[in-house]
């Protein structure tokens, strides 16, 4: 009673409304002559709301029910009388029967919801195939128009005739009874043919979706073993390799012309199959829904009766391989009306839809909800007036909609539909022109359906208590294509009707009975969530929130927080021209629902993403992190134009909404390699900063004060072309030491999807605007008497845009074929004669988005490179479409004068002096790398990868609030967990690395290298210690801050020092030092390089390997890492000559657990907690600055003033 019952429904407080009292006998008393007992005691507090009283008597237990009739009903407490009643009646049965068996509803209450609520059956056409419908028709309206798309038209005749050339066509391919023909073909007349032809060959159409993704449809072709598939010619090549042989509707029309176009014999019966829809499955494969013509037929004569009447027009807007096309199809065409279909995409631009509902007089569609929402809004009144009516079936229909409908088009039937793809499409019917709740009811059940409402035993739940919903009745689906084990899950006995065949098909639908009868959908049984113990289904939510007059529609996900804890995130798409804000809908929220029920966040949308049948796309629901985090820092606005300059340009590289002049750039996810977008950015807009000031100045007010605000641009003579030799730097001195086989081959490149069309001669404009711009993509690299000399040339040579078409081959061979010409390219590169670059336009077909893999030899790019590169190639393209010149953002100091700083800064006396810094190396104890095949050869052809990543959540924490534990970056946190897994796999307390730093480092001559193309990085080893005892997630973080910090210059000196000094001794030293076995590059976040209305997006697929296979492994393993997608993704790369694969994927695991432990505890702690490196000077240990501010904190007077 208490769920059928909710306080709130009665008005009344937050407590049950219920009271119960049971008294024993009285005994008699006499007097004298007089003898009494006592009939009644009552002691009233307040006006009773609902006290049920047992008063034992002599000859059994009389009850009494006290209620206030404000409340409740004289039906409502009867019903609650008999079911207490069963329920005594059920324990006195048998008192050994466990609660949950007890039967609680009365026998009144059983009849009204089994019996009287589905009493449905009905007579049906028996014996008869669905096709043979339409085949009266034929004989008796030949001439009426039966399809009609556009202009084109077949009639009843003429769609017969070519309906009966293929079934001819396809019994001669060995189509027969029960035989499963796939159907793989664009919304057309075609598709109309191919289906009756199908059935009329005695087979079973299986739709499939041109547009899925070949796996899918290659799944599904083979699931049926379908022998023979019915398609088009452009869809034909993906389909070549299959064992189904191929009949297109299109190439072969000579063959089908030939054919008899009068009916061929036909074996098929009412029980067999006539067609077999694939819906989602729980497995991640698609599961075959299989119907016969027998179920067909009750279906469709069900629907006949409910409306009363046959469509004579109508408009068909879902994808055949969807149950709702079912509708449309027999509906009409086994009714003598005429089925309208729409052009293929017109369904995405639903502005255009009420115009052609008008012109070719449709009377009748049936789609979405908020779909048909969609159609009211655009279109003109008089439009849809000629319609007879609108169905609306998928999900619930919300009474703003019905509203609106009922507005616009008084005269117009609207109607809601309730049923699965297992119950032959549809179950029941709503008239919604009498709709008055929020939600329209589910309706009553149509000819031949049984709906009941269970609870877990499969005992029917009393009016009010929700349960899931079970479909009876001989339309159900005969079975799961061999999925025996999900069919008896699914579909089991009817308890409630004698016969073999009467079965139920448990739906995971929620829903209840309303006391007027009605039956009310409440969600799904698989989206009941719980959070912080409180069970919550969340479309209870998402009705609440539509309630809001502001908003149009809703959607609310659990999602996990921090990987533990889940928090609801409710998303809003508002109504035009209207608004709410989160204050003000959890407001709202709560006059209806309680505080655990209020999302945690609000997520505001633009519009609703879908699925491919019209639903919201949950899936693709974006997680929130577009917010500025919750910081100790109150927020405050930036006020001068300075700082709106710099929190523009912050919120921009960081991609979040707001950004206060208070708010420290670690703390709201920066990293170096994003400062180094900062620095660019705010040099375009004349603030001058360097990034040493964006570490030293974390936040934007203390920024503005060390800001050169009168900055100009780089220097005038460097915007030209710069020519001439140019000096090796450090990284590629080394990079020539390698003494690869194929030093061509060494490339980073670029994988990017266009989102939309681009000019390919337009693209190639930009590109060489892009290398005239940028001196050091025309570098080319000569060996002159065994050494490497670069040099920039003048103009560039070679081809810098191919273009691919792979759009003749299936998907699935797209993705070899890609692979091999993108080795082909990435080893055409040629360092003396170049290019040194090149793009490659991939045309991929199939309404697929083309690709454009750019391919740059790594001694010109780098990470920073890539990201002004890609900046450029948009700004590029924008300027060329517009029809101007190409003007692109000032060059910063050019390549070729950076490498000569660097010579005359590698002899310094400062710089020995730092590059002495490593020869501690030379006497360190450094255990060896494990080996599971000593003496492998070590070359790139071997390379192997393993993957690991962060969830979205906790990489946002590691982002953002990890680094105020202990004022660290996101470098310390990494390679505090790698080398702790290090030292567990390999024992000892130390590991060495290569680490990779931008390089773009701060030197005494006076240079910029915000905007400056090359290759900057700078490898320098690190000896990291770490304990191999119990993990202490705190103190490893401070030690290796401690270390790293240690280091000089971020490293840069130390290849400075390697190659470019004139000491020849301090190289040698620096040359003799242990080579590290392993390499660790963290790449920063590649999320920021793709806005949301770019043109290119990045592509993590494979291009085959970016270095010749042939070389020599740089390292024994190698580290490296970048946030992709809202998440941290790390790959561990090795020789699969050298490990095993399960070596590194422990490896891997061990980093990923303590990574996570560490953020965990950074996140549990105080913020701001100090470490010694802050205080270097005096040289304390991590025990001694504890004890030193503990005594502070004793310190403190009383009152708050210091002692």
């Amino acid at each position: 009673w208490q769920d059928c019952l909710q306080p709130e429904d009665l008005g009344l407080p937050d407590r049950l409304p219920f009271g119960f009292e049971a008294r024993p006998a009285t005994a008699s008393v006499s007097a004298a002559d007089v003898e009494f007992s006592i009939l009644e005691r009552q002691a009233l507090l307040e006006p009773p709301r609902c006290h049920l009283l047992i008063q034992e008597e002599a000859t059994g237990f009389d009850l009494q029910w006290h209620y206030d009739s404000t409340l409740f009903t004289p039906a409502l407490i009867e019903r609650l009388c008999g079911q207490y009643q069963a329920l005594l009646r059920s324990a006195v049965a048998d008192a050994s029967t466990p609660l949950s068996q007890l039967e609680i509803i009365s026998a009144g209450e059983r009849k009204q919801l089994i019996v009287d609520f589905n009493d449905s059956t009905a007579d049906y056409p028996r014996g008869q195939c669905a096709h043979h419908w339409f085949e009266e028709y034929v004989r008796t309206t030949p001439d009426s128009t039966a399809v009609r798309q556009g202009d084109q038209v077949l009639t009843y005749a003429q769609l017969d005739a070519r309906a009966n050339q293929l079934a001819h066509q396809l019994q001669e391919m060995g189509v027969g009874p029960d035989v499963m023909v796939a159907l793989c073909i664009d919304r057309s007349l075609d598709m109309v043919v191919s289906i009756l032809g199908i059935m009329k060959a005695g087979g079973a159409y299986v739709p499939v979706d041109p547009t899925y993704p070949t796996d899918r449809i290659q799944f599904i072709i083979e699931d049926t073993s379908a022998p023979v598939l019915v398609t088009q010619s452009r869809l034909a090549s993906q389909f070549s390799g299959g064992d189904a042989q191929l009949l297109c509707m299109d190439g072969d029309r000579e063959t089908l012309d030939a054919r008899p176009t009068t009916a061929p014999a036909c074996a098929a019966g009412p029980g067999s199959l006539v067609y077999v829809i694939y819906t989602s499955g729980s497995t991640g494969k698609p599961k075959g829904v299989v119907i016969t013509h027998e179920k067909l037929v009750i279906s469709n004569n069900a629907r006949m009766q409910a409306f009363g009447h046959c469509p004579e027009a109508f408009l068909l807007l879902s994808s055949v391989a969807f149950d709702s096309s079912v509708v449309g199809i027999f509906w009409s065409l086994c009714g003598g009306g005429s089925l309208l279909l729409m052009p293929e995409g017109l369904e995405k631009e639903i502005e255009r839809i009420p115009a052609y509902i008008a012109e070719h007089g449709a009377s009748h569609l049936l789609t979405l909800p908020s779909f048909y929402r969609h159609i009211l809004e655009q279109c003109q009144p008089d439009q849809l007036l000629g319609m007879r009516a609108a169905i609306v079936a998928g999900e619930a229909c919300p009474l703003k909609m019905v509203e609106h409908h009922r507005q616009l088009l008084p005269g117009v039937g609207l109607f809601s539909e309730y049923g699965a793809t297992e119950t032959t499409v549809f179950s029941s019917v709503y008239d919604c022109l009498e709709q008055t709740e929020p939600i329209a009811p589910l309706g009553d059940p149509i000819d031949n359906m049984q709906m009941y409402v269970l609870d877990e035993y499969l005992h029917p739940c009393p009016i009010g208590l929700p349960g899931e919903v079970h479909f009876g009745g001989p339309a159900l689906a005969v079975e799961y294509l061999k999925r025996p084990e999900l069919t008896a899950e699914r579909f089991i006995p009817n308890p409630f009707r004698q016969g073999a065949d009467e079965r139920l098909y448990k739906s995971g639908d929620l829903a209840r009975f309303t006391e007027s009868g009605e039956m009310e959908f409440l969600g799904r049984l698989d989206n009941q969530v719980k959070i912080r113990g409180f069970r919550i289904e969340l479309e209870e939510i998402e009705v609440a929130l539509v309630k809001h007059a502001a908003v149009k529609e809703a959607a609310v996900l659990a999602l996990a927080d921090l990987g533990e804890e889940k928090r609801l995130v409710g998303y809003v798409f508002f109504e035009t021209g209207q608004k709410a804000s989160v204050a003000e809908l959890r407001d709202f929220l709560l006059e209806t629902l309680p505080d655990f029920m209020l999302p945690a966040v609000f997520v505001f949308l633009d519009d609703m993403p879908r699925t491919p049948n019209g639903k919201v796309d949950r899936k693709a629901l974006p997680e929130p992190g577009s917010e500025r985090p919750e910081l100790e820092s109150r927020f405050e606005a930036p006020a001068s134009e300075v700082e709106r300059g710099l929190a523009g340009i912050w919120a921009d590289v960081l991609g979040i909404e707001k950004v206060g002049v208070n708010d420290n750039f670690f703390e709201l996810g920066g990293d170096s390699i994003l400062s180094i977008q900062v620095v660019s950015r705010a040099g375009q807009a004349g603030i001058k900063i360097t990034p040493r000031q964006v570490f030293e100045n974390q936040t934007i007010a203390e920024l503005v004060a060390v800001a050169d605000l009168d900055a100009a641009p780089a220097p005038e003579e460097e915007q030209g072309s710069v020519q001439g030799p140019a000096r090796l730097t450090p990284v590629q001195h080394w990079y020539f030491d390698l003494n690869l086989p194929r030093p061509q081959y060494w490339n980073m490149p670029m994988l990017l999807e266009l989102r939309g069309d681009v000019d390919a001669a337009h693209l190639q404009q930009a590109l060489e605007a892009l290398v005239s711009h940028h001196d050091a993509l025309r570098s080319r690299f000569v060996q002159e008497g065994g050494e490497w000399k670069q040099r920039v040339e003048r103009d560039q040579s070679g081809e810098l845009l191919v273009r691919e078409d792979l759009s003749d081959l299936a998907p699935e061979q797209q993705a070899e074929a890609f692979e091999a010409l993108g080795v082909r390219h990435q080893a055409a590169l040629d360092l003396e004669q170049g290019p040194i670059l090149r793009a490659v336009l991939v045309k991929r077909g199939q309404a697929q988005p083309d690709r454009l893999l750019w391919i740059v030899h790594h001694l010109i790019i780098d990470g920073v490179s890539w990201r002004i590169l890609l900046e450029d190639l948009e700004q590029a393209l924008d300027q060329i479409e517009r029809g101007e010149a190409v003007v692109l953002q000032f060059k910063t100091t050019s390549f070729q004068r950076w490498s000569e700083c660097l010579a005359e800064y590698a002899n310094t006396s400062e710089l020995a002096e730092e590059a002495r810094f490593w020869s501690h190396l030379a006497e360190a104890d450094i255990a060896e790398l494990p080996i599971d095949h000593p003496g492998g050869d070590n070359l790139e052809s071997s390379a192997r990868r393993v993957r690991t990543s962060l969830s979205q959540d906790l990489t946002r924490s590691l982002l953002s609030e990890v680094p105020r534990a202990y004022n660290t970056q996101i470098n310390d946190v990494l390679l505090t967990a790698l080398s702790r897994a290090f030292v567990n796999w390999m024992g000892g307390h130390s590991v060495l690395f290569t680490l990779e730093g931008h390089g773009r480092q701060e030197i005494p001559a006076q240079v910029d290298l915000s905007r400056t193309v090359g290759w900057f990085t700078s490898d320098y080893p690190v000896l990291l210690k770490s304990d191999s005892g119990e993990f202490d997630p705190g103190a490893s973080l401070q030690a290796t801050k401690q270390q790293l910090k240690a280091i000089p210059s971020q490293g840069f000196s130390y290849g400075l020092g390697r190659y470019l000094s004139e000491d020849e001794g301090l190289r040698h030293s620096l040359a003799d030092l242990p080579v590290p076995a392993v390499g660790f590059n963290y790449l920063g976040q590649f999320d920021q390089l793709f806005g949301k209305d770019a043109r290119f997006g990045y592509c993590d697929e494979s291009v085959g390997p970016a270095l010749g296979p042939d070389g020599k492994r740089i390292f024994v393993l190698e580290v490296y890492g970048r946030v992709s997608e809202g998440r941290l993704q790390f790959e561990f790369e090795y020789s699969e000559s050298l490990h095993e694969p399960s070596t590194i994927e422990a490896l891997a695991d061990d980093f990923s657990d303590s990574l996570e432990q560490i953020i965990r505890h950074c996140l549990a702690i105080d913020t701001g907690e100090l470490d010694t490196s802050e205080f270097s000077e005096f040289d304390w240990s991590a025990s001694e600055l504890s004890s030193i501010m503990d005594a502070i904190s004793d310190s403190q007077d009383p009152e708050g003033g210091d002692a």
